[in-house]
């Protein structure tokens, strides 16, 4: 039996990471193909600046790329971000540090949760026309306004082990880049827009889940139309 030598840590062959999710996103695309060229939307070059912002630590903007976004100009584009900062690193975590009392509103609403889980009465819908040429960047970044002027979009009641459990509430950060999930729909109608939230499932906002918003681009016939913001009222 032949035995392979042992490697040395420094005859491993390094995984790049903007490479990696360069493959992950658009497949076999040639490195030095324009990806919009080759039909990438502006949510797949969305998609694209969360992997690398999540893979790499650095705060990428693929807006700052000029010319072709090829492998290359991402990479240039990767290394030239600067270092997130703790406080964009942990934009979706809670700040730990000076919890609150609920108030009496979000422990009622806390307990109607427990009894009735992912009651749509519980929902407040809004529904946006948008006007053509809004990219997903535009709305994604309009979101992560709306979430850093409200910090009620950001808040999570948890209760502690005690009998009757203390409720408290936790404010977490705004995130840095909101995700905006696609839905196809016939149109921005009531039936349309409650089959989406009918949809929703387990996945609907609650005050207990850490999760008190959800945001749906809406799609007509492939082009952004709308959006759909979906949060809990308490």
């Amino acid at each position: 039996m032949t035995r392979s030598a042992a490697l040395h840590p420094d005859d491993v062959p390094r995984i790049d990471p903007v490479a990696r999710c360069w493959r992950e996103r658009f497949g076999d695309l040639a490195d030095d193909v324009d990806a919009r060229v080759a039909g990438a939307t502006s949510l797949d070059l969305l998609g694209l600046e969360l992997e690398l912002r999540r893979e790499t630590g650095r705060a990428v903007s693929l807006e700052s790329i000029d010319d072709a976004v090829t492998l290359a100009t991402v990479r240039a584009a990767v290394e030239a971000a600067p270092p997130i900062t703790d406080a964009g690193a942990t934009a979706d975590c809670f700040d730990d540090a000076a919890p609150s009392p609920a108030t009496t509103a979000q422990s009622s609403q806390w307990l109607a949760e427990r009894l009735r889980p992912r009651h749509r009465g519980y929902l407040v819908p809004l529904v946006i026309e948008l006007p053509d040429g809004v990219s997903w960047r535009d709305l994604s970044s309009a979101v992560q306004q709306v979430l850093a002027a409200h910090p009620g979009l950001r808040t999570t009641i948890v209760a502690d082990e005690g009998d009757p459990p203390d409720l408290r509430q936790r404010i977490a950060p705004a995130p840095t880049l909101p995700v905006i999930e696609p839905r196809s729909v016939t149109g921005l109608d009531d039936d349309s827009i409650l089959r989406l939230i009918d949809g929703l499932g387990e996945a609907t906002p609650a005050v207990g889940s850490g999760s008190p918003w959800r945001a749906l681009g809406l799609l007509i016939d492939g082009r952004l139309r709308g959006l759909l913001l979906v949060i809990h009222h308490a």
